[in-house]
Formats: C-alpha cells, sequence, structure tokens
C-alpha cells in the first residue's frame, strides 16, 4: 500500500513538474541558494588560501589563480543573470561584502609576494595585473595625461602597476600613496629594478600632508581604496581647480572586488564616465565645480 501511494505522489508531482507549475516556482529559488553557494565557497578558498600561504609559499599561486578565477567570475553571464535576480537580497549582499574583505586582504598579500619575488627575478603576471595594465593606456588617452602632467597616485600598493605604466607609457612624473608602509618599501624596490625610481616616487603621507599638493594636475584614485568620499571631500579642500581626479570604483555586482561610490555625492563635482571595456571596475573623472556665489 505505501509501495502504490509513494508512487501516486512522485507521479502526480512529475506531472506538475512538467507542467511548470513546480518547475517556475522553485528554478528560481535554486538560482538564489546556487547564488549564496558560490559567494560562500569563493569567501571560504580565498581566505583559507591566505592562511595557507603564511605557511607555504607556494600557495600564493594558488590564491593569485583564484583571484584570477573571482575577476573573470564577476563578468561571466551566470552570475549576472543570477545577480541581477538576487543581488540586493540581503543574504546575498551580506556575503558578497565578505567575499570582498577577503578578496581585498589576498590581494594585498599576493602583491606583496609578487614585488618581492620580482625584486629577484622575473614573475609572470596574473590576469589580474595583465588586464589592469591592459586597461591603462586608453584610461591615459581619456585621463588627457602628457608629459608636463604630474600624478598622485592614492592607493597603489606594493605592486603598483598602474602608476608604473603612466609614468611609462606617458613619460611623467607620478607619485604614489599608499598607508601600508611596506607596501611603500616593496614598491619602491620594484621602481628601482625597473630604472624608474627618478619618474616614480612613494609615501605613507595623506595627500593633505603633501607640501606640494597645489602642483598635482592630476589623481587616480584605486579601485580598493575604502571611504571614497571621505577622500573626495579632503580633496576638495586642498587640490587646485583645474586638477583632475580618476576614481575607479565598483557597484552592484562588481562591487565584490572592488569599493564602491556612490556619484549623488558627488555635487561638488564636474563628472565625466569614461569607457574601460573588459575590466571589473568602472571609471569616472572628476573637475572641481566652481563655487556659486550668491
Amino acid at each position: 500500500m505505501n509501495t502504490n501511494r509513494n508512487h501516486y505522489v512522485f507521479t502526480c508531482a512529475s506531472n506538475l513538474e512538467r507542467s511548470g507549475i513546480i518547475y517556475s516556482a522553485t528554478s528560481s529559488t535554486r538560482e538564489k541558494y546556487e547564488l549564496l553557494l558560490a559567494l560562500d565557497l569563493l569567501e571560504f578558498e580565498i581566505r583559507q588560501l591566505t592562511e595557507y600561504a603564511k605557511d607555504c609559499s607556494d600557495c600564493y599561486e594558488l590564491l593569485r589563480v583564484k583571484l584570477d578565477q573571482l575577476t573573470e567570475w564577476i563578468e561571466s553571464e551566470s552570475l549576472i543573470t543570477k545577480w541581477t535576480k538576487w543581488g540586493e537580497e540581503p543574504e546575498a549582499r551580506e556575503r558578497a561584502l565578505q567575499l570582498r574583505d577577503s578578496a581585498v586582504k589576498a590581494l594585498c598579500d599576493v602583491e606583496k609576494h609578487q614585488s618581492a619575488c620580482m625584486v629577484d627575478h622575473e614573475q609572470q603576471v596574473s590576469l589580474y595585473f595583465a588586464a589592469l595594465s591592459n586597461a591603462i593606456s586608453d584610461e591615459i588617452r581619456q585621463f588627457g595625461l602628457n608629459e608636463a602632467s604630474r600624478v598622485l597616485f592614492i592607493g597603489s600598493g606594493a605592486l603598483p602597476v598602474s602608476a608604473l605604466t603612466t609614468a611609462k607609457v606617458v613619460g611623467c612624473r607620478v607619485t604614489c600613496l599608499d598607508i601600508d608602509s611596506e607596501a611603500v618599501s616593496l614598491a619602491e624596490r620594484i621602481a628601482e629594478k625597473l630604472g624608474m625610481s627618478a619618474r616614480v616616487q612613494f609615501t605613507s603621507k595623506r595627500a593633505s600632508e603633501l607640501s606640494d599638493i597645489q602642483h598635482f594636475t592630476h589623481v587616480m584614485i584605486a579601485s580598493l581604496v575604502p571611504n571614497k568620499q571621505e577622500l573626495l571631500e579632503e580633496l576638495h579642500q586642498i587640490i587646485g581647480m583645474n586638477t583632475r581626479v580618476m576614481l575607479r570604483y565598483g557597484n552592484g555586482l562588481k562591487e565584490i572586488f572592488n569599493y564602491p561610490f556612490d556619484k549623488s555625492q558627488a555635487a561638488d563635482w564636474h563628472e565625466e564616465s569614461i569607457r574601460t571595456p573588459d575590466t571589473f571596475y568602472d571609471t569616472l573623472i572628476l573637475k572641481k565645480a566652481a563655487p556659486v556665489h550668491v
């Protein structure tokens, strides 16, 4: 009797699924949990590999590969579809921010490791750095840099690909600012190894502590710099009226590997979005708005 009843229930469920009554209700919900699981798994793997790398340097390569996978995943159609449906759910937002925190910490550690290795021998540039470097030339063109430009790069990190590429391609002088003194020390050694110390300098000071802040014609802000609104408020008080600011950020799905920026908070700036195809961050060019006299 139980066998017959179970068969009857299974048959009814199968008929309902074929008719779309069950499937339509569950497939979308399933996508939500596929998204949550993917976020959980990536965060766990990146966090664990970051810890493993402290004891085994070979794990840095595994961690680099995992970060490369993350940048590719952010641009995948399957994730974009799921994120469009479920990305604003509190559970998804919480997991995405946890993933970002783990990924940012991991990237800082990978940069330091790669920077230290490159001082002694050639190191393969990961997909992350290759993609970033490939995007630089187009950004430079749209940013209006030339040999006479003086550039302040905020959040340059231990392996300052953007800053070094800018100085090399344009021939201008670049000052790199990072609050991590270890990253600054490693970056200085990289610049020296590449013979670029004369054009690229490094400091751990705040922008407001630079005595020559008024002389910079351009400011670049890395996507992994948090509290962008507070930084822009500080810059607005100290840079010249004609200084242009390039702000990298990531909202929505891109916030998984970037810090966000609310453009509605840029009322004191003239803004211009620029095209950065094939990158996992977005870019704004900002210039101080002229004061309104009443």
